[in-house]
């Protein structure tokens, strides 16, 4: 899928009607990948102005294999899920994520780890702007432990920490379950019991090119 542009467009969600103190939410993705959809490259997109934008698996019982390609897409003022994963090989490459946290969409994370997943981020560019936008909010994490960063750059310098961001959100989130757990008598669920780490077993199957910052 190449070449298309999505949006919330005319029906922002600042427009809808406010309850409890929050906008009407009428809008789902604008481009989820379920029931174990495979072999897909998704290029030369457009995703802007929304607030859950991509998810990959619907849910975790969703299982499948997932190889997925996001290559040169332009991800522009979303909140999260650009994209989320779920089980999957996902490569994320020379894509542009821009942002800030006091938009109408501010953002939360960028890259979401989500259930069984392993996902490879090879010189992605991301700029986010406004108060506590640090390159800790590139990742969100949701119970996955494989994620590898090569060559990435965060606010116009090279991405330091994202691979030991990565392995610090996801070991946090595993501490919790097992917490919560404990406390509950019961055992943790497989996933906290899982190495975190950067380490992923697989390569894309295809020759590929990962950008350069012209100020590399």
């Amino acid at each position: 899928m190449d070449h298309c542009t999505f949006t919330d467009g005319e029906h922002p969600d600042n427009k809808e009607q406010a309850l409890f103190g929050k906008h009407i939410q009428r809008h789902d993705g604008l481009l989820d990948i379920e029931d174990g959809a495979d072999y897909l490259t998704i290029s030369y997109n457009v995703f802007e102005e929304h607030d859950k934008t991509t998810i990959i698996g619907s849910g975790d019982s969703d299982e499948g294999e997932y190889r997925i390609t996001f290559e040169v897409n332009l991800w522009s003022n979303l909140t999260q899920r650009a994209p989320r994963v779920r089980f999957g090989q996902v490569h994320l490459v020379n894509n542009y994520h821009r942002g800030a946290t006091d938009a109408d969409y501010p953002i939360l994370y960028s890259i979401g780890m989500g259930y069984s997943s392993s996902i490879l981020s090879e010189g992605n560019v991301f700029n986010f702007q406004g108060a506590g936008a640090e390159e800790s909010t590139i990742i969100g994490a949701y119970k996955d432990s494989k994620f590898k960063d090569n060559g990435s750059w965060f606010n116009g310098a090279k991405a330091k920490n994202l691979n030991q961001i990565a392995i610090e959100k996801c070991s946090a989130l595993q501490e919790e379950e097992k917490a919560a757990a404990e406390s509950a008598g019961k055992a943790p669920g497989n996933w906290a019991l899982e190495t975190c780490t950067n380490d992923i077993d697989w390569e894309p199957p295809y020759t590929y090119a990962v950008g350069k910052s012209i100020a590399a």
